[in-house]
């Protein structure tokens, strides 16, 4: 797990207590980090840690584009926060796009 998110881990894990479902994508390296490597078992461990410590719903979906055609399933009037680095910043854009 790349430093910045194992050092903010517990609080990740609980602070989704008001979401309705969280979708984890995979962690974007920072140039320092870029040789540790974060694997889908490892990922989908802090997913169960999210879901356990926010007693929400949290799966690991991976790419923004799993995440994507999630997001485009969804209802009218359902609300998506798109929070991180990387790729995923252009999912919102994207699902904007879409619409």
């Amino acid at each position: 797990m790349h430093n910045r998110v194992a050092a903010f881990r517990e609080a990740f894990a609980s602070a989704f207590t008001d979401a309705d479902a969280v979708w984890l994508l995979d962690v974007y390296e920072a140039r320092r980090e870029a040789t540790q490597g974060i694997d889908a078992r490892s990922m989908e461990r802090f997913a169960g840690d999210i879901a356990r410590g926010s007693a929400t719903q949290c799966t690991y979906v991976g790419t923004p584009e799993s995440a994507r055609g999630k997001c485009l399933a969804l209802g009218q009037g359902d609300v998506i926060l798109c929070m991180g680095a990387g790729d995923v910043t252009d999912l919102a854009t994207a699902l904007v796009m879409d619409r």
